[in-house]
Order: structure tokens, then C-alpha cells, then sequence
């Protein structure tokens, strides 16, 4: 079997699935209520730190000097 790259846009929204199903399983079992603006915050705050973890990737793999 060969390996393969990682489809990190694939990665990204599976750990946002899984994230939001554990919040919810969390919610469920716990009984736990998350206001509107809290979870906007959250997100926004999510989006960001995923935005810069792309840019950080994109900066450290630099141009492509296989030619």
C-alpha cells in the first residue's frame, strides 16, 4: 500500500465534526447550556487559529524548488 499526502482541508472539517458532535454528546449527558454568543466567540475564535495554522504551513513550505 503506498502512502499518500494528508488532505488537510478533509482533516480539518473531521475534527471540527467530531468536535461538535462531542459538544453536543457533552450537552446531552451533562445537561449543559451554551448561550448563542458563546458559541459564535468559539467559533470565530476556532476559524482563526485554523486560518493561522494555514498560513504558518503555507510560509514553512516555501516555493517549490524541485525544478
Amino acid at each position: 500500500m503506498k502512502p499518500h499526502n494528508t488532505d488537510h482541508l478533509s482533516l480539518a472539517f473531521g475534527v471540527l465534526f467530531l468536535a461538535v458532535t462531542g459538544w453536543w454528546l457533552i450537552a446531552q449527558i451533562t445537561d449543559l447550556t451554551v448561550s448563542v454568543h458563546v458559541m459564535a466567540w468559539l467559533v470565530a475564535g476556532l476559524l482563526m487559529v485554523v486560518g493561522a495554522v494555514g498560513i504558518i504551513t503555507a510560509i514553512r513550505s516555501g516555493p517549490d524548488s524541485s525544478d
